[in-house]
């Protein structure tokens, strides 16, 4: 059986849940019982409806009584539910529109202040170039250990499938977009970013 609790009744007819209340002790007092949900039949739903009409607590338009027994009778109970709480929340929402809208514009004018990102083989370059100098290490014995560390841990050797290719183990790991886990790689052994 369809039902409708206290408040949605009172959002269907644009009241206060207390006007509702004040209805429903008037009329159905053994059923209102304080901390719990009550839950209205049809019927009873249109005698609350109609007390609250006669007492102009409603006014004419979409959330009239007529329109809410129909609605009722024909099972929209879910659909009328629906309409309420979009209709309440119509405004929050245009709010919320609005908010966003400005945040993604400041956002916006924000960005050109940033300075363009550095790309992957600029970065592995300079991780490299750096680990290098800091350490004393030779610069080809960094790529060599690098190249080693990525084989021993993603089972790809990229200066071999390279040579059998006749690209640069660089070129190759572009190619096959393996250069984000080298960098990942890089920052990891040898100390992120220079």
């Amino acid at each position: 059986m369809d039902y409708m609790t206290t408040k949605q009744i009172a959002d269907t007819a644009g009241v206060t849940t207390e006007a509702v209340r004040q209805a429903g002790k008037k009329f159905y007092p053994h059923k209102m019982v304080k901390g719990k949900q009550t839950k209205w039949t049809r019927d009873e739903c249109e005698v609350l409806l109609k007390y609250i009409r006669k007492k102009n607590f409603v006014g004419e338009g979409p959330s009239s009584l007529e329109g809410t027994s129909k609605q009722l009778a024909s099972g929209d109970l879910g659909q009328m539910i629906s309409e309420a709480v979009g209709q309440a929340l119509a405004p929050i929402l245009g709010e919320m529109r609005g908010r966003i809208q400005a945040l993604e514009e400041k956002a916006e004018e924000r960005q050109p202040l940033l300075p363009p990102p550095v790309d992957p083989r600029s970065e592995l370059n300079r991780i490299i170039r750096k680990y290098s100098s800091d350490n004393g290490n030779p610069y080809a014995w960094v790529w060599t250990s690098l190249y080693k560390e990525y084989r021993d841990r993603y089972h790809v050797d990229i200066p071999l499938r390279a040579k059998n290719i006749g690209m640069s183990p660089m070129e190759y790991a572009e190619a096959e977009d393996l250069m984000l886990q080298l960098v990942g790689l890089a920052r990891h052994l040898y100390g992120g970013a220079a």
